[in-house]
């Protein structure tokens, strides 16, 4: 049947046409009633009207002829059978340039359902996928004639159904194609313009789009319309070899040949002219990839966490104690080990002292405060741990037996010089005499009264001064002392005040017993507690004030919930793994890496804001492109902050490396977050608000630095400024600063220490011995030493446990003394008395270490007996009262020329390694400054110094500033340094690689203004080494976030990558 159409009946079979070819399988009575297709089948085609309205029809057609006149073979088929309905029927349609306008306003993507009657192309056609968009990278190769060599490009292409395509070349020379329906457009690398062809204007080009499209999608039925076309199945694969069909088309093109699976995967191009371009596509597998991605951080985020809540609900992971930052000696793993175990001594224990000037009072608010203790609902955080009293008693039956060698220095000298008869006539008078001499046995074990004399000096010796009713006399007032110890299951970090308000409490019953009582307790867990409580006040500060700020800057940048959503879930997860993989890592994790940890808020959520910052310019389906976009920059401003992070544990603290370690796992999962998820999650459109325009905008009032002068004068200045407070800054590495405990919890520390005589932890002489009697020798060897300087009060005193566990050669030498001495002060007793008197038996073994330590009596000394560690035996000696400028030299000192005794002085030597760090530290940060350049020189080249300059003179002014305020420099100021060496670079790297996009300077302005406030509040803490941090890095994001601008590049100097 034919069919020839001329003038009006044009417009209505073209719009018939086009709209069969939008599906390809369709319900002829539903687009009947829609109105399409009447003027086709109710004028012109009526014998097939009858079939339309029972069953579903596929139409099967094909361009026959384009030259003067439109001519189309087609079949109707049963679109489930595949029966040929009709026999093959032929529309003409006459072109004049009017009815050739009207078909140009069918968008030529409609044409790609028109068939072929060649089988293997209809199969081939059936193979092809068709998505509505097709993404990938290509690879091209392309010989022309004159050149010996082929030319090769690599890039991007986006096929678009319903839009066009886009051909963006990256290598060796970036460009860009579009080819939509109406237009050809060429651009080059910097955006601007180089061709632009309108097919309204020249309407061959239609065809070109047309045949662009179809090769890019493997549009087999669109390009038959214009080649002939040979197809070979090969497999899986086929091969379309294509041959003009018109002159016009062989003037350009001798031969198309496309290759490929489910998607076209080769074009080879052969030109008129023999010059031949091979073209490799690869469909975008991102998606599909990210999807799985994405999925598998989901995963992991569970695992991580079902692992966490069964170790959190084992036990607590935080760690208050304040040497678990500093560094362990690796090269002397012995005195890192006493350090560790002299701590391990006190860390639970409390003692409490409860004073009154009436020492019955005294008593009786002890007894008040114990009840209370024990009555409390929180009384198994404390648990009693015996009183002086009580352990006096159980000293005194274990020490029974051994009585007859425990001498003090002038009780040896004294029975070594004095004579029988003397000795004699002392216990004799002291026997007769109205009060007696007071005494701890039975007369005859102990004539001459030598173990009361004994237990008076090792009580002044341990600065207590006990007397008769058990009670402390010391200020003017009697205090009593109770301890207590933390059960390891009861102690609680959760930043509330337990032991605190346990405490307080029973001192309020104490107070209603007596009510002139002062309280003093101390102890590591109040100490512990009090940080935990501090640092729970400064994680909800800085933690949650960041994440405040930071979601209150979002929602005005973007006026939307949804990204307020993703960028807090991104912060959230960032910390929670974090902290799951420091402690996986560490086992614990400090309260102060936390608290620094809470800072992390201000860095992380740069990466969600640049996205929505970015997602403002960009459709909801562009998202994946703008994702490609964002990558290189987003990958690289990780890499600078995560190295920067990672410097801080170049030094051995481990404080430092939890730090180091919960920073960069909290970004790489703030991270890894932002790029699988949001393009998945954020779907919507994000409208640009107010707020983001006018931010945005700000940009362009920043002046530009060009030529010397400016730039050098700018310099200058700031130099000039630098120089000025960097000559008033100080250093100091003193340890001490870097306390962080409430004033009045040391206040009371202190107090208690110098009434019940306690020793300084931090100095104390170490003592070494192959075994425990030579280690016992060498101590007394020592104390010998220690006591002369007690007696001239160049120290208040020491502890040793030599003084209650003499060597075994003093012992039996002082048994063998009092053994010589005592039987004839009895003879001579009984003599004068009328009664035969005999000395009892005595241990005939010296006094074991490890009866010793078995016994309730060591109990307050055990700290001071380390044992065995590496093959030696060691012990410590602590002194009291180191208030005298030159006490530490003495002390260090005393040791010299002695064997196996060593002066420590922790606080010396740790305050000596801060010193030696801050210089490697500031070392290694100009080896990174010089670092860092290199690799933006590897970028950017001559324009890395506009990225780098910025950095670099806000971290000159920062220290200029510390100068001029009056804050001393410290190794914690130095690592904030290097922290902003990473973090500053960022603004450079998103100002050159976004040059002049107002949506990077508006990610850039919510990122510097949140962690900005971040490291602001940070510098708000009661830590001294976080207020550093916080308060170096206060001062130089806010400069290199206004600096950064100036340095940014002009408009022709650096294209955007």
């Amino acid at each position: 049947m034919n069919v020839v159409w001329h003038g009006n009946y044009f417009k209505y079979f073209e719009i018939a046409r086009c709209a069969l070819l939008k599906r390809y399988d369709y319900d002829y009575p539903q687009m009947l009633e829609s109105g399409y297709l009447w003027p086709v089948v109710d004028a012109r085609v009526k014998y097939v009207r009858p079939l339309l309205f029972n069953q579903a029809l596929r139409v099967r057609s094909r361009i026959v002829e384009w030259e003067n006149r439109l001519k189309i073979e087609y079949e109707i088929l049963d679109a489930e059978s595949g029966q040929v309905l009709t026999r093959a029927m032929t529309i003409q349609v006459a072109v004049d340039a009017a009815s050739k306008e009207m078909l140009y306003q069918c968008p030529p993507v409609l044409w790609q359902r028109l068939g072929a009657a060649d089988p293997a192309v209809d199969a081939i056609t059936q193979a092809v996928a068709r998505p509505d968009v097709l993404r990938g990278q290509f690879t091209q190769e392309k010989q022309v004639s004159g050149f010996k060599n082929p030319l090769r490009s690599q890039g991007q292409f986006v096929v678009a159904r319903k839009h066009g395509v886009i051909w963006s070349t990256l290598k060796p020379f970036p460009s860009e194609v579009v080819v939509t329906a109406d237009r050809i457009l060429s651009r080059q690398r910097d955006g601007s313009t180089r061709v632009e062809l309108d097919a309204r204007q020249q309407p061959a080009m239609r065809s070109v789009n047309a045949i662009m499209f179809a090769l890019m999608s493997g549009d087999v039925q669109a390009l038959s319309s214009q080649f002939n076309v040979e197809a070979t199945r090969e497999g899986q694969g086929w091969r379309l070899k294509l041959t003009p069909k018109s002159a016009m088309l062989a003037k350009a093109f001798q031969s198309l040949t496309l290759q490929g699976d489910r998607y076209v995967r080769q074009v080879e191009i052969v030109e008129a002219n023999q010059d031949r371009t091979r073209i490799h596509a690869a469909p975008d597998r991102l998606r599909r990839w990210w999807r799985w991605l994405g999925i598998a951080w989901l995963l992991l985020l569970l695992v991580l966490g079902a692992q966490q809540w069964r170790l959190w609900s084992q036990e607590s992971r935080i760690d208050t104690d304040i040497l678990a930052l500093l560094p362990q000696d690796a090269h002397d793993r012995l005195l890192s080990d006493v350090t560790r175990r002299i701590a391990d001594g006190s860390s639970r224990q409390v003692v409490v002292l409860l004073g009154s000037t009436d020492g019955a009072a005294a008593k009786r608010a002890q007894a008040a405060f114990a009840a209370a203790m024990a009555s409390d609902a929180d009384s198994a955080l404390l648990v009693p741990s015996g009183s002086i009293e009580g352990w006096f008693d159980d000293a005194r039956a274990f020490y029974a037996p051994y009585r007859d060698r425990l001498l003090t220095p002038a009780q040896r000298e004294q029975l070594q010089q004095a004579e029988p008869a003397a000795l004699a006539e002392q216990a004799l008078g002291a026997l007769y005499g109205p009060m007696g001499a007071p005494r701890l046995t039975e007369w005859r074990q102990d004539p001459l009264s030598l173990w009361p004399q004994w237990w008076q000096q090792q009580a002044q010796g341990s600065g207590l001064r006990l007397g008769d009713d058990g009670l402390l006399e010391a200020e003017g007032k009697h205090w009593a002392a109770l301890q207590f110890d933390t059960p390891g299951s009861a102690f609680r970090l959760d930043g509330e005040r337990h032991l605190d308000g346990l405490l307080e409490r029973a001192g309020q019953a104490a107070k209603a017993a007596a009510p002139d009582l002062e309280i003093l307790h101390a102890g590591v867990p109040l100490h512990a507690e009090a940080a935990a409580v501090q640092a729970n006040q400064e994680i909800n500060t800085i933690g949650w004030g960041s994440l405040a700020a930071v979601l209150l800057l979002v929602w005005l940048a973007f006026r939307s919930l949804r990204p307020i959503l993703l960028v807090a879930a991104s912060l959230l997860i960032g910390c929670g793994v974090a902290l799951a993989v420091t402690v996986l890592v560490f086992d614990k994790v400090h309260v102060l890496t936390l608290v620094f940890g809470a800072s992390l808020v201000g860095v992380a959520e740069d990466y969600g804001i640049h996205w929505f910052a970015s997602r403002q310019a960009e459709p909801a389906d562009r998202r994946w492109k703008l994702l490609r976009h964002l990558l290189p920059g987003l990958w690289l401003a990780l890499l600078t902050s995560a190295l920067a992070y990672l410097a801080l544990g170049l030094a051995p603290f481990p404080g430092l490396r939890q730090m180091a370690l919960f920073s960069v796992v909290g970004l790489a999962a703030a991270f890894l977050t932002v790029i699988f998820w949001f393009p998945w999650l954020d779907g919507g459109e994000i409208r640009t608000t107010r707020f983001a325009q006018w931010l945005g905008n700000t940009l362009e009032r920043f002046p530009r630095l060009h030529g010397r002068r400016p730039v050098a004068i700018f310099l200058g200045v700031a130099a000039l400024v630098s120089a000025i407070g960097i000559a008033r800054l100080q250093s100091n590495d003193d340890l001490r600063s870097l306390q962080s405990s409430p004033p009045a919890l040391m206040a009371q520390q202190i107090r208690l220490s110098q009434l019940l005589g306690m020793p300084s932890p931090a100095q104390f002489y170490l003592v070494q011995g192959s075994d425990a009697a030579q280690l016992l020798q060498r101590e007394e060897a020592l104390t010998t030493r220690l006591r002369e300087l007690t007696n001239d009060k160049r120290i208040g005193g020491y502890r040793a446990i030599s003084d209650w566990l003499p060597s075994p050669a003093r012992q039996q030498a002082d048994a063998a003394l009092t053994a010589r001495v005592e039987p004839g002060v009895l003879a001579a007793v009984g003599e004068a008395v009328g009664e035969p008197l005999q000395r009892p038996a005595f241990a005939a073994a010296p006094l074991s270490a490890e009866a010793f330590l078995a016994s309730p009596a060591s109990q307050p000394f055990r700290h001071l007996w380390v044992g065995n560690v590496g093959g030696q035996m060691i012990s410590v000696v602590m002194v009291d009262d180191l208030s005298r400028a030159d006490a530490l030299a003495t002390l260090r000192g005393a040791a010299e020329g002695l064997d196996g005794v060593r002066w420590v002085d922790r606080t010396a030597d740790f305050s000596q390694l801060l010193g030696h760090y801050r210089k490697l530290m500031g070392g290694l940060l100009l080896v990174g400054i010089v670092l860092v350049f290199g690799a933006l020189w590897l970028r950017y080249r001559r324009q890395a110094w506009r990225v780098f300059a910025p950095t670099l003179v806000a971290g000159a002014l920062t220290l200029g500033l510390l100068g001029l305020f009056g804050q001393p420099l410290q190794l914690f100021n130095v690592l904030a340094l290097m922290l902003l060496l990473g973090m500053g670079i960022d603004y450079g790297i998103f100002l050159i690689e976004h040059r002049g996009d107002a949506s990077a300077w508006l990610a850039v302005c919510v990122g510097a203004a949140s962690t900005w406030l971040s490291f602001g509040l940070l510098g708000l803490s009661q830590t001294p080494a976080l207020r550093a941090f916080g308060l170096t890095l206060l001062f130089g994001i806010g400069l290199v976030w206004l600096i950064s601008p100036l340095f940014r590049p002009p408009p022709h100097d650096l294209p955007p990558s």
